[in-house]
């Protein structure tokens, strides 16, 4: 998912020339030297660069990457009733034993986690992993913590 993203950003060279332009004439300095190229940029520098960031998330990890990215949406609340529970069980235990937690006690704090989605809904999934990393909600899952912690952080969590 988050590799197929990035093809999709490299790929889009309107995107980059627009937001490129539009930085340009909010800058508050002026442009030294020639005037710059933005698609030759997009295609030598944007473009080799995302190619280099997709396949070092594959070298890291490799088949994974997409059940990974796929997994991480059970921290999203809008997911609790889309997915059934069996579903949200794989989703927990292919997180935990990719990351190396221990996935008995990942799958006993999804029980009571799932109800804390459920009253939570319609909340967004940067509340729910914010409660979970920076405040008591934490304390009461902290193998979920850590799982929220890592998706957050890995390449596969921030890439999309």
């Amino acid at each position: 998912m988050a590799i197929v993203r990035l093809s999709e950003i490299s790929q889009d060279c309107s995107t980059y020339s627009d937001t490129y332009r539009k930085f340009m004439s909010e800058a508050k300095f002026p442009a030294l030297g020639i005037q710059v190229n933005i698609e030759e940029v997009h295609t030598t520098i944007i473009q080799p660069y995302i190619r280099v960031v997709c396949t070092n998330i594959e070298k890291r990890f490799g088949d994974a990457a997409g059940n990974i990215s796929i997994a991480a949406t059970i921290f999203n609340p809008t997911n609790v009733n889309q997915h059934n529970i069996k579903q949200q069980e794989e989703h927990v235990q292919t997180l935990s034993k990719f990351f190396g937690l221990d996935q008995a006690s990942a799958m006993a704090e999804w029980v009571c986690f799932r109800n804390y989605l459920l009253k939570h809904k319609t909340e967004t999934c940067g509340y729910v992993l914010k409660c979970l990393l920076t405040s008591d909600v934490g304390d009461s899952y902290p193998q979920l913590c850590q799982l929220a912690g890592i998706v957050l952080a890995c390449p596969v969590g921030t890439a999309g």
